[in-house]
């Protein structure tokens, strides 16, 4: 009975796949550029799923090679969906990497610079990126739904034969790409010139296939298929009415350098085939947080030529064939870089056994965390794990701004403009150095040397310099009375170890020399101060927003020793600690933000005491108002996300609507630290986490009737 049943089962196979190759036409799939207009793919391919139609071939350009690519390996439209769905769009397109993954030195440049965009500097001339978007992230996204297939020869190898079509940027020509790293072929067909950065594969600069062939009906037919089913998701050209945002100038863009092709495309239909073109309304080229609805509108253009595509249910034969591991024995990297092979393979610790595409994207994030690289490409071939990281083309110096300002409206106000040169990369082991100045209300300058000395990048020495001149108001009883111009020179050299990407820990020998002079009113007299000092410090950072924090907690504790025998005027000593705790719910978030500082042994010399005053810092009263060898502080902070704003294409601004509830105080002695002396105050502001950094408009309050606005534009803890 048994070698019945066998005998039967090998011969309805047979007949199944004698209906496949033999028995009916062989059926190509053609799938159009778009942008994100290209999610109406996906609906067409759940309408396919649903009638059971074998797809044999499958051509695609731009958003439309995406989605082929991810049916061509073997994912059914339903998990396509699921895939882009989960794709960090907005986060792709302004080239924010993951705070999990940012090495923390990175993360410590949010104290400087305010404004994240690099400008390269290199043999003497200002470089750019090659596109806004440098493109490793979509990279790596699509690499980490495809590498379950390498090794892979050649894309015929695929369950579905696929090409995907990109344009060489030099000659101007169609390349279809039917071999290498899919991922990367797929990455090319949709990288836009001048958004995504261009792919480099076999020595050609490859970009968006949609300039040259945007519908390539062509290369289907060459690849002897009987039947194509097109998918045209463009538009007709916009009237001068319709033309209004960034998105109809970009789709208007798009059928400028597609129409010409398109026609040659549509002709080369013949009757047999089919053409499916939804109706995208309003899904634009650069919607993706549209992709639902152009699903479905997918989905209803579909349901419009069933009739035509009934005669094709021929039976599905399309399976999910992804592995869930790769075994890998080993790591090759292909260092052409500065950095020394023994750190990549600290970053990579692969040993050999089975992993998942999720954990070996973890490791190519770390190492992309260093904000080292343009790209790191990686395959498996021979169970080895080949990884090919690329130095950014525009580096390793680069120039970087910063934008601070602080005012309450009523003369006290902190202006001024940073820039900051830093050069990576110095030697094997990713030494930098750093120069940074501002002008402003706040003048200075700081020079600093971080150099690891590990090829983990662990342990490191970091020397630096800096001076800076800012004015001090001195108060009584809420009021100015004098106006100092406070100056100090200081240099420290500190020793420390990070841990991971979440902190660090550090001591270090410092010095300071310290002058007020009088600037404004009757005060104190002028006076000058040596310090010298040794620290200990702990700090970490896990928030996933430097600025608009919707998870994690960042704080540093610390303890300096002032000393005379280390070159000081006084000995005294101080403890530091503060700390914020952020959690979010929907659009709801809220963070706990505390401070305690106080001077433990001795008496702080003036230019070490502590302040409060400003917006989250007692927000009615006016920066650094309050000062005294002891303070403490304990904000809470709620804002909720009103909407995300699009002044600038593809850099979306969340807008915040929030309030603080703040109480705290200084205090010159440890005996005046009572719960009746702590003052009240609180905040209500607007908050726009822009291009440049973040702004703070806000109305501030405090006990005693302290009424202050505020408009801010930095860290708020």
């Amino acid at each position: 009975m048994k070698l019945i049943t066998l005998f039967l089962s090998i011969v309805l196979s047979t007949c199944a796949f004698a209906q496949t190759t033999d028995t009916r036409p062989k059926i190509g799939l053609v799938l159009s550029g778009g942008g994100a207009k290209g999610g109406a793919h996906i609906g067409v391919l759940k309408k396919i799923d649903e009638m059971q139609i074998p797809i044999d071939v499958i051509v695609g350009t731009s958003m439309g090679a995406v989605v082929g690519g991810l049916y061509a390996v073997g994912n059914s439209a339903i998990e396509i969906e699921k895939i882009l769905s989960s794709v960090a769009w907005d986060s792709i397109l302004i080239n924010k990497i993951d705070r999990d993954y940012l090495y923390y030195r990175r993360k410590r440049d949010d104290d400087l610079f305010l404004i994240r965009q690099l400008i390269g500097l290199k043999n003497g001339s200002i470089r750019f990126p090659q596109g806004v978007v440098q493109g490793h992230k979509l990279y790596q996204a699509f690499k980490k739904e495809t590498i379950v297939h390498e090794p892979l020869k050649d894309f015929d190898a695929l369950p579905i034969p696929f090409r995907a079509v990109a344009t060489d940027l030099i000659s101007g020509k169609c390349v279809v790409l039917s071999q290498g790293d899919l991922a990367n072929a797929m990455y090319a067909s949709m990288a836009v010139p001048g958004l995504f950065s261009p792919a480099m594969i076999d020595g050609q600069l490859l970009v968006d296939g949609g300039v040259t062939n945007n519908l390539p009906v062509e290369i289907a037919k060459e690849m002897g298929v009987d039947i194509i089913i097109a998918v045209d998701v463009g538009a007709p050209m916009l009237s001068k009415n319709q033309i209004e945002g960034f998105d109809s100038v970009l789709d208007q863009l798009t059928n400028i350098y597609t129409q010409e092709n398109m026609q040659h495309s549509l002709h080369l239909l013949s009757e047999k085939d089919i053409l499916i073109s939804p109706i995208m309304k309003e899904v634009g080229t650069s919607s993706y947080d549209q992709l639902a609805k152009a699903i479905q509108y997918g989905e209803e253009a579909t349901e419009q030529v069933q009739d035509k595509l009934a005669h094709l249910a021929y039976g599905l034969n399309h399976t999910n064939h992804n592995r869930t591991h790769l075994y890998i024995k080993g790591v090759h990297i292909q260092n052409e870089t500065v950095l020394n092979t023994k750190t990549y393979q600290a970053y990579l610790p692969i040993c050999p056994g089975y992993y998942t595409p999720a954990e070996l994207d973890d490791y190519i994030s770390r190492l992309y965390g260093l904000e080292l690289f343009e790209k790191i490409e990686y395959n498996v071939d021979n169970n080895i794990l080949m990884v090919t990281p690329n130095e950014r083309s525009w580096g390793p110096t680069y120039i970087q701004g910063s934008l601070l300002l602080g005012t309450d409206f009523e003369g006290n106000s902190n202006f001024r403009v940073g820039l900051g040169i830093t050069k990576t990369l110095m030697n094997a082991y990713a030494g930098e150095g750093r120069l940074f100045g501002s002008i402003g209300e706040v003048n200075g300058i700081l020079s600093d040397i971080y150099q690891p000395f590990t090829r983990d990048l662990v342990w490191y020495i970091n020397p630096r310099v800096g001076y800076i001149q800012q004015p001090f108001h001195l108060y009584i009883d809420d009021e100015a009375f004098a106006q100092y111009l406070l100056s100090t020179m200081r240099a420290e050299l500190g020793i420390g170890r990070n841990l991971y990407e979440w902190g660090r820990v550090e001591i270090g020998y410092g010095r300071a020399n310290s002058s007020a002079r009088l600037k404004v009113g009757n005060g104190f007299p002028d006076g000058n101060q040596d310090d010298g000092f040794v620290y200990s410090r702990f700090e970490w950072d896990t928030l996933d927003n430097s600025f608009f924090p919707h998870e994690g907690t960042v704080g540093a504790a610390q303890y300096y020793w002032y000393k005379k025998d280390l070159g000081g005027n006084t000995d005294f000593e101080q403890f530091q600690i503060q700390g914020a705790l952020a959690q979010s719910v929907g659009k709801h978030s809220g963070a706990i933000v505390t401070k305690y500082q106080t001077t433990t042994a001795g008496e702080a010399s003036f230019d070490a005491q502590f302040t409060l005053g400003g917006l989250f810092r007692l927000s009615g009263l006016a920066e650094q108002q309050l000062f005294g060898q002891h303070a403490a502080l304990l904000t809470f902070l709620y804002y909720y996300s009103l909407k995300d704003v699009s002044i600038i294409p593809n850099y979306p601004f969340p807008l915040y609507l929030g309030m603080s509830l703040e109480t705290g105080n200084t205090w010159q002695s440890r005996s005046s630290i009572r719960e009746h002396s702590f003052r009240k105050a609180g905040s209500l502001f607007l908050g726009f986490d822009t291009i440049i950094g973040p702004f703070y408009f806000g109305y501030g309050f405090a006990e005693n009737g302290k009424r202050a606005l505020h408009l801010f534009m930095g860290r708020p803890f």
